[in-house]
């Protein structure tokens, strides 16, 4: 399922920047999890899926940040949805131009 906002809960207490999920109320499969899809975002091969933001609780998955085109925000909402395919999805990711050129193939 596909969700345009994010739910209100609490994510963390504490986030740490590389590695969102990675607060004082996060769990380990949680962890794993979006380390997984981190990983998964990076192997596509395009830098701009290697910044964005991954954030669970173990129903739902949220991605954040900016991608260039629409392609690419659809490209890393199907990545989630083959590795946690029973997770709500919340894809905050915003389309806008960057200097990087269209997808930052690497």
């Amino acid at each position: 399922m596909i969700r345009s906002s994010l739910p209100s809960m609490k994510l963390t207490s504490r986030v740490n920047s590389r590695h969102p999920c990675r607060g004082d109320d996060a769990t380990q499969s949680d962890r794993i999890l979006a380390d997984r899809i981190r990983r998964e975002l990076r192997r596509t091969g395009y830098g701009d899926l290697s910044r964005v933001t991954v954030l669970n609780d173990g129903q739902w998955v949220a991605l954040a940040g900016r991608v260039p085109t629409f392609h690419l925000k659809q490209m890393a909402q199907e990545v989630v949805r083959r590795i946690a395919p029973a997770h709500q999805i919340y894809n905050q990711l915003r389309v806008s131009s960057s200097r990087s050129g269209p997808g930052n193939p690497r």
